[in-house]
């Protein structure tokens, strides 16, 4: 039974751009609970992320075999745990934790330098005001 035609809500479904099948595992229990939205994306995805469905558990699973997906884990997958059809907590290990941490270090950085050299530009091209001035203005709009 194809997944399209056994929709995780009665609700009707938005049709969705790509009908490229997954290339997940077969139709399994857990595979089943998954919400259409999220294994839609784990199947557009998946194949890049290294994210497939069967990283997907329900949190009653995730509870059951702890051991086991915490191995799994600190061997590099992935995992999602879903709570109620809807996706809850993703488990990844500490080291990749603080990679990700990094990551949005840097990625704050790149954006304060953007807006470092937008204000000098600013600053270059004469688009300045008077601090003190731009304060009363903004305390004056205020109390009108």
């Amino acid at each position: 039974m194809s997944l399209r035609t056994k929709p995780f809500r009665e609700a009707p479904r938005p049709s969705l751009p790509s009908t490229r099948p997954c290339s997940g595992p077969s139709h399994s229990l857990i595979f089943r609970r998954v919400p259409y939205k999220l294994l839609h994306v784990l199947c557009l995805i998946g194949d890049a992320t290294g994210i497939s469905a069967t990283d997907v558990f329900p949190l009653s699973q995730a509870r059951a075999n702890f051991s086991e997906l915490a191995e799994e884990v600190k061997a590099g997958a992935e995992k999602i745990v879903t709570k109620n059809g809807e996706s809850y907590i993703a488990l990844i290990d500490a080291p990749r934790l603080d990679y990700y941490h990094k990551l949005e270090r840097e990625r704050i950085h790149l954006l304060l330098i953007d807006e470092v050299s937008k204000g000098l530009d600013d600053v270059g091209a004469g688009r300045v005001k008077d601090a003190r001035g731009a304060i009363l203005a903004i305390k004056r709009r205020r109390k009108a």
